[in-house]
């Protein structure tokens, strides 16, 4: 295995960790049918609903960095294409189909 395909093998098992650990927080929705004002004031009311409210955050954040700042280059550069910045990389993963959409100002950059 060359060096390109070990570092992307470590990263997609560390994508795989990070999934896991982010859905065990799930619970910080728990049977939620709406998720409203009214339903985070109630969760954030007692201390185990911050702390939940915390890892859930953390731990999608950390995964989010993970498939922007180390597997998305990586994949780019095993597939042949140059990586750039994050937003040349997510239009570009976009074009070559391995995500439906980027929305928001990544849309907008592309459009001018």
């Amino acid at each position: 295995m060359n060096d390109l395909a070990a570092r992307l093998a470590r990263v997609l098992d560390l994508v795989d960790r990070e999934a896991r650990h982010l859905a065990e927080v799930t619970r910080f929705f728990g049977d939620a049918e709406a998720i409203d004002r009214q339903w985070l004031e109630r969760q954030l009311a007692v201390p185990e609903g911050i702390d939940r409210l915390e890892s859930f955050g953390a731990k999608f954040s950390r995964l989010q960095d993970t498939l922007s700042d180390k597997l998305l280059p990586l994949f780019l550069r095993a597939a042949g294409e140059v990586p750039g910045t994050a937003v040349e990389n997510l239009n570009r993963a976009e074009r070559l189909g391995i995500i439906r959409d980027t929305p928001g100002m990544v849309g907008r950059e592309r459009a001018a």
